[in-house]
């Protein structure tokens, strides 16, 4: 191994073993993810650890600690754990990767950490999640997310922390930055898990080739107990505006849904060529941990 290369498989080295102490494993019923220090008592981590039979979360020297959910955000798959007498030191933050750079993939999915070396492979702006979560710039790495490491870090090869990764928004997995982390745990610390909008139908994308706007959501299947039905809305209306904002896509509907949760608000529909506006109040989703 040249001099080089040596230096650089010892600098890996030395950022997990760095790294380590802040990485803790997360464990609720049979699910195994990784969380992340993010101050005194509290641990980021992803949703797809929770479950209704309690959470516990495990530490560097093997202690397994119960663990409070403060509140979780289903739109970037984000929760924040309250550990009491738990005081682990955060990750310093590393500028934003260039495509080309190599990163390490860091989790605790058993006693000890373990660690994937990969290369970003595409940066870009801003994207909105399936669920309606705004990140604030795209990040991908090659490579799949390994089991049990969702919730867990991406680092720089100098050990500073870029985001945390989960599994469910894309295919592979998917890395939020760490700007994007900072902004939704300040608002679960403060106000705990967001409500989501329920408007009470079933809807899919369609193109208007001469419609007034070029996509648009055509309900499918409408809840005859929700607002949507109280509001007139009938099946093969394509849904175009809620309460000004246009809704051509899926995550467009989530995202204004829950700006407009309690008010009652215009819905702009085309049906049977024209356009008809109606008023809907909707509610919030009922919460759960899957």
């Amino acid at each position: 191994m040249s001099e080089i290369l040596k230096q650089l498989n010892l600098s890996f080295a030395d950022a997990v073993a760095a790294a380590g102490p802040s990485i803790v494993g997360v464990r609720s019923g049979r699910r195994i993810a990784t969380g992340v220090a993010w101050g005194p008592g509290r641990v980021v981590t992803s949703t797809r650890a929770l479950s209704r039979r309690g959470v516990r979360v495990l530490t560097a020297d093997g202690e397994a600690h119960p663990a409070t959910i403060l509140g979780y955000d289903a739109g970037t798959e984000l929760a924040l754990l309250q550990v009491e007498g738990l005081d682990l030191p955060p990750l310093p933050h590393a500028e934003a990767p260039r495509v080309g750079e190599l990163v390490l993939v860091l989790g605790r999915p058993g006693e000890g950490v373990e660690a994937t070396l990969g290369m970003v492979s595409a940066v870009g702006g801003p994207w909105r999640t399936g669920g309606g979560g705004v990140v604030d710039a795209f990040l991908e790495v090659d490579g799949r997310l390994p089991g049990g490491f969702s919730g867990g870090p991406l680092l720089s090869t100098g050990g500073g922390l870029i985001g945390v990764n989960t599994r469910g928004l894309r295919p592979g997995g998917a890395t939020l930055p760490a700007e994007t982390v900072a902004r939704v745990v300040e608002r679960l610390a403060t106000r705990g898990s967001p409500q989501r909008g329920y408007l009470g139908v079933g809807v899919q994308p369609v193109s208007l080739p001469e419609g007034p706007q070029p996509t648009g959501l055509i309900v499918t299947s409408v809840d005859p107990e929700g607002p949507a039905q109280a509001g007139g809305v009938l099946l093969g209306d394509v849904l175009l505006r809620l309460d000004g904002q246009g809704v051509g896509q899926l995550e467009d509907l989530w995202a204004w849904l829950g700006e407009a949760i309690g008010r009652e608000v215009d819905l702009e529909v085309l049906r049977a060529g024209e356009t008809v506006t109606l008023k809907v109040t909707p509610v919030a989703r009922k919460r759960r941990c899957a």
